[in-house]
């Protein structure tokens, strides 16, 4: 029995990875032009989950969101990750990109990736 719980929680964890933190890694490191993927912008793709709740959520006591809302994580989780391969050096977008983006904070930058991202609605 402890190790089907043991086995449980790990393709639980992983669900969870393939959910929510593998879609807005890619992302970001597609939109981000990366070089490589760093162990930092992985790390950060996890941490920045958690940044993705609403209070609805919190008051639940979710540590991730909902699966309703992952197209709303995946943007989060991409976005601090291309700030993220631009700290480490491996973005290889314009200088003058970062810098405009800069200037309007995460509001740009978010709105930037929501555009990127194809939308199947009918």
């Amino acid at each position: 029995m402890c190790k089907f719980s043991s086995f449980r929680q790990f393709c639980n964890r992983l669900l969870i990875l393939y959910r929510y933190v593998f879609p807005g890694l890619g992302l970001g490191a597609i939109l981000a032009k990366a070089s490589r993927v760093t162990d930092d912008m992985v790390y950060t793709a996890a941490a920045s989950l958690s940044g993705c709740l609403n209070s609805e959520e919190i008051r639940m006591g979710l540590i991730y969101p909902k699966i309703e809302r992952v197209r709303d994580a995946s943007v989060v989780v991409a976005r601090e990750v291309m700030k993220c391969a631009r700290r480490d050096g491996v973005s290889l977008l314009p200088e003058e990109t970062w810098v405009e983006w800069e200037e309007w904070g995460d509001v740009a930058l978010t709105a930037w990736i929501k555009k990127q991202v194809y939308d199947p609605k009918w």
